[in-house]
């Protein structure tokens, strides 16, 4: 598990290109909604490797596990146009007022159990990633 609050720690996180790309789009989109720099005071964006992760919900900040019923919306990311399942999901989660998590994975680390939790949530956006585009 990778966590990020800013352009610097996307840089340093030492992610592979493609997660890097998802990662500084969900950013960009923040600061400008926002028009700040980091989101470490509003929330933090995670990269999940490994479905076990998603477990320790307590190191997210999180004070119940997730569920349907608390995901305040998953985006389902698609990298290509000529596929019907997504690549990624990127759920987020809101644990007070002022402080959302969000998480980011590739949907084949998911146990049936959570696939099911991530498919039950209350709002699903689609998004696509051009992935040709320069970073």
């Amino acid at each position: 598990m990778k966590k990020i609050v800013d352009f610097k720690t996307l840089k340093e996180s030492g992610l592979p290109p493609v997660q890097q790309k998802i990662i500084r789009q969900y950013l960009s989109e923040l600061f400008k909604l926002y028009k700040i720099d980091t989101i470490e005071e509003i929330g933090a964006i995670y990269f999940i490797e490994y479905s076990e992760e998603l477990y320790n919900y307590k190191s997210f900040g999180m004070y119940e596990p997730f569920s349907a019923d608390n995901t305040e919306f998953v985006d389902k990311i698609f990298l290509s146009h000529n596929t019907q399942e997504p690549d990624w999901l990127l759920a987020c989660f809101l644990v007070h007022t002022d402080y959302c998590v969000y998480l980011l994975f590739d949907k084949n680390i998911l146990s049936s159990d959570q696939q099911t939790i991530f498919d039950k949530a209350r709002i699903i956006y689609q998004k696509s990633f051009n992935m040709e585009d320069k970073q």
